[in-house]
């Protein structure tokens, strides 16, 4: 068996007993197969014809007995995928007719702990790859059940038997749903949402087997359009002259009260939907009969929107001996809960600077994959609030703006750029800097925290890179301005935003044709980087400023203000040298520019001031080379000494102790002992290093 709990050997066997020939391949995203304890949906049928065809539900592993083609159809559907359509037929059984077998539902069962205390079945599944992180909210409707004792030990053990792969034994009786109507539209009803909402009722109620099939013609409660027998007696039907789809409706709620009479499962609560925030590795829910601690994390983590699932759970995981009686849970239940994920609010840092100060939420998910580009019209709906009071700041407006021009705060024009059309979402700023907003009358006291409500209604589309290159050219000289604007105003990350946007958008011109538009864009690529290097310093990120101004000397190697700005940064990098290097080449190239002459003076001192240091750590080294033979030898003289002293024995191994070390100072022409010799040797591999370390330092 594999880590998926599909044992590859047995379907391997199987496959070398039928005949099966595939007539339908499965879609290419449906990978899974069924394992024990899965429910499966399964058609079955002689031909292709839509209208001749059970459909049987059950769960794999459970003893159901059924049989297609003179074959095990368990064993069958171990072999398929869903969606795919098969023909299954045994190989020694000449006279049975091949039979037509559909996979059309798979509902996945996982032992979430693997001791059958936290059990998943995926009723529905989800749709979209997007699943529940760290830091997001999410829209839950969930409700529970109690389930009675002896319900709760019959499902642990299936499902321990199902986990060995053995299955039950013992043949289960089969219940059949019986829809009555139009043969050609018994596809139709059978397949539509709430004839398989009953079904799964059905087959939690009674297990075995569930079959939906055409009702025959007679019989008890011939005017019903959907009935349910079990064993030839009628369990249920629907109301005279309700439509199937609707009857399905009326007859589940009809079994699931009678299930909470027979099985004595009076504790339950409806469904509700309520917010869920993951934080810090739980799960933070104002309900307080959600599932508790871990287990509900482990739930929800890898879910799917619009994904539905069945979880079980066992009493010491739910509320244990003490029960929660406020909300009629009782003492030691096993507690059965229906979860559907309905939406993932996505939480983001969109913080300039990532300091968390500004955060989106995601409310409403947008169409498609495309966001406004910088300077392209967009129209978007504006609502602000104080966070603490619910205070209305801004009422409820539409604004239609270029974005990202510096005309509204930094809190909506920079979250603009990270949306889709049709998306909504709340930003929450902790910064009244970041908020503060002439056009929106908008000045937040100091500490506030502010709520915008956003959604993005439409935006001009702007293919920035299927632009013609003077289009290009004249559309970056516009992003540029405003970075300016930007930079003057204070707005240093934002400003540094617009310089990234054209450098970016100008990186590569070695395509472009016109000589005279290339030279424009050249040069104001190399204004942009400038203008970074500014910013960087002004945020003190020296490395940053000093790449951006090494990008200007690669193509410019004599650019004044590149010079000067890296020296800038490198002063502080404490690269003094370095630093010096690129004032004497800006000076070489402008003798008149006393800025630079000024800072030369000073980078010269501290060039000085770090050689007298280096000078100073060189001459107490090398005072600790020369000590260092000496030192030990007395310290070799002052241990015998010490042992002389003791008298004895002790005198005698004194004695043996200093003859070998006089024999060894004559032998080896040294007077200092080994350890004296290694700390000599110690000394010099340091300062070896260290003048290695300056030299190079001074070569770069």
């Amino acid at each position: 068996m594999d880590a998926t709990g599909i044992d590859k050997h047995e379907v391997a066997l199987f496959l070398g007993e039928v005949e099966k020939d595939i007539v339908i391949e499965a879609p290419h995203d449906s990978w899974n197969q069924p394992r024990p304890d899965d429910i499966v949906v399964v058609e079955v049928g002689e031909n292709s014809s839509a209208t001749n065809f059970r459909i049987h539900c059950w769960r794999v592993g459970a003893g159901v007995l059924l049989t297609a083609g003179g074959v095990s159809l368990d064993r069958c559907v171990r072999t398929m995928r869903r969606g795919e359509e098969a023909t299954f037929k045994a190989k020694d059984g000449e006279s049975v007719p091949a039979a037509r077998v559909r996979l059309t539902g798979l509902h996945r069962c996982e032992d979430l702990r693997g001791d059958g205390r936290l059990v998943r079945t995926t009723l529905r599944d989800g749709h979209r790859w997007q699943m529940p992180q760290e830091g997001s909210e999410l829209r839950v409707r969930f409700s529970w059940q109690a389930l009675p004792a002896a319900v709760a030990a019959s499902v642990a053990g299936a499902l321990e038997l199902g986990a060995r792969g053995e299955g039950v034994e013992q043949a289960q009786e089969e219940t059949a749903l019986e829809i009555r109507g139009a043969a050609d539209q018994f596809a139709e009803v059978a397949g539509s949402p709430e004839v398989a909402t009953l079904r799964l009722a059905l087959l939690r109620r009674f297990g075995g087997t569930i079959t939906v099939c055409v009702a025959g013609e007679g019989g008890l409660c011939a005017s019903s359009a959907l009935r349910v027998l079990r064993g030839g007696s009628l369990v249920s039907a629907s109301s005279a002259g309700v439509a199937a789809v609707e009857a399905a409706e009326e007859v589940r709620q009809e079994i699931e009260a009678a299930a909470v009479t027979a099985l004595g499962t009076t504790q339950q609560r409806a469904a509700r939907e309520v917010t869920i925030s993951l934080d810090e590795g739980r799960c933070v829910c104002s309900a307080e009969d959600w599932i508790p601690g871990l287990a509900g994390l482990r739930v929800l983590s890898d879910l799917r929107v619009g994904q539905r699932c069945s979880v079980r759970l066992a009493p010491d995981l739910a509320f244990g001996a003490q029960g929660l009686p406020d909300f009629g849970v009782p003492t030691d239940a096993t507690l059965e809960y229906d979860v559907e994920l309905l939406q993932i609010m996505k939480l983001e840092d969109i913080s300039l600077d990532g300091s968390g100060r500004i955060t989106k939420k995601t409310t409403h998910e947008g169409e498609g994959y495309d966001h406004p580009a910088e300077g392209a019209e967009v129209v978007l709906r504006v609502e602000a609030r104080d966070h603490a009071s619910g205070t209305v700041l801004v009422e409820d407006c539409e604004l239609k703006f270029l974005a990202a021009s510096g005309k509204f705060c930094s809190a909506v024009e920079e979250t603009v750029l990270l949306m889709k059309k049709g998306e909504s979402c709340e930003v929450r700023c902790t910064d009244s800097s970041e908020c503060e907003d002439t056009e929106l009358k908008l000045q937040p006291r100091a500490g506030a925290i502010v709520v915008f409500s956003l959604e993005l209604l439409d935006f001009e589309k702007m293919d920035i890179y299927g632009m013609e290159e003077v289009d290009r050219a004249a559309y970056c000289t516009k992003r540029k301005e405003v970075g300016s604007k930007l930079f003057q105003e204070g707005a240093t990350r934002r400003a540094l935003r617009r310089y990234q946007h054209v450098s970016g958008s100008l990186a590569y011109l070695e395509d472009w044709k016109n000589a005279a538009v290339v030279e424009e864009a050249t040069a104001l690529r190399r204004v942009c980087h400038l203008n970074a290097a500014a910013c960087w310093l002004k945020l003190e990120d020296w490395q940053q400023a000093e790449t951006s101004c090494s990008t200007v000397l690669g193509e410019d190697p004599s650019n004044g203000k590149a010079l000067f700005r890296r020296a800038k940064a490198l002063e502080g990098l404490r690269e003094y040298r370095e630093a010096e290097q690129s004032l004497r080449k800006l000076l070489e190239c402008d003798k008149e520019n006393r800025e630079a002459a000024r800072m030369l003076v000073k980078m010269r001192q501290l060039v000085k001031n770090e050689m007298e240091k280096e000078k100073e750590m060189f001459s107490r080294m090398a005072r600790g080379m020369r000590d260092a033979p000496d030192t030990a030898a007395g310290s070799a003289a002052a241990g015998v000494a010490e042992s002389a002293k003791a008298g004895g024995k002790g005198a005698a191994m004194a004695s043996k102790v200093d003859r070998p070390s006089a024999v060894q100072a004559d032998s080896d022409g040294s007077d200092g002992s080994g350890v004296g010799r290694t700390m000599l040797i110690a000394a010099a591999a340091v300062l070896t290093l260290s003048a290695v370390s300056i030299l190079a330092r001074r070569w770069r």
